[in-house]
């Protein structure tokens, strides 16, 4: 991984389930990690689906080699929240590649 290439500071969260006062579980996010990644945007789409237009952005980001990221992960970068759908091991342990789709 070249170091010069991962110029994006990102944050990693997990999804966690808690209970709230009610004892209903809620859906919460922690922050597990601030790290440096490559960003690329892959592609962008608009839509018009239920009388709504739809945005749509892939990005892959590229990171050093971490065993905490999964797809339930979620990806906060330039306030955009990202949504992982992939995990891919780059080489031999030595980065991961996030394919990711970005909530608008």
């Amino acid at each position: 991984m070249n170091a010069g290439t991962m110029d994006r500071r990102i944050t990693i969260r997990q999804k966690t389930i808690a209970v709230n006062n009610l004892g209903e579980p809620v859906e919460t996010l922690i922050d597990v990690a601030t790290v440096w990644a490559n960003k690329r945007n892959l592609t962008a789409r608009e839509r018009f689906t239920a009388q709504q237009i739809l945005a749509e952005v892939d990005t892959s980001f590229k990171m050093r080699y971490r065993t905490d990221v999964t797809p339930h992960t979620v990806v906060v970068c330039e306030g955009l929240t990202y949504d992982v759908q992939a995990v891919l091991e780059i080489g031999r342990r030595e980065g991961l590649e996030l394919q990711t789709r970005a909530r608008l």
